[in-house]
């Protein structure tokens, strides 16, 4: 799989945040600094990369939950594109 430019879509901070490879990560964060779009894709392309990779996600509330979800349904549907462009 090709991987796209992280520099075109994300920050340095967000780019090492996806890039982190830990099992568990925790983002002493402040808001609106795009660590759930950050994340977002790092779950989305975990499991495209692992199929039934299972994916566990806690949010401060029901609305951002809810944008978390929407930027994974946004990231799933930019693989899904990449995807029928290469094969």
């Amino acid at each position: 799989m090709k991987a796209i430019d992280l520099k075109a879509y994300f920050l340095p901070y967000q780019i090492n945040w996806v890039n982190d490879p830990s099992r568990r990560k925790i983002w002493r964060k402040s808001r609106r600094i795009g660590a759930t779009y950050a994340e977002a894709y790092a779950k989305v392309r975990k499991c495209v990369q692992t199929p039934g990779h299972p994916v566990w996600h806690s949010s401060a509330d029901q609305s951002a939950a809810k944008e978390f979800i929407l930027y994974c349904e946004t990231w799933a549907k930019v693989f899904k594109k990449a995807g029928e462009i290469l094969s």
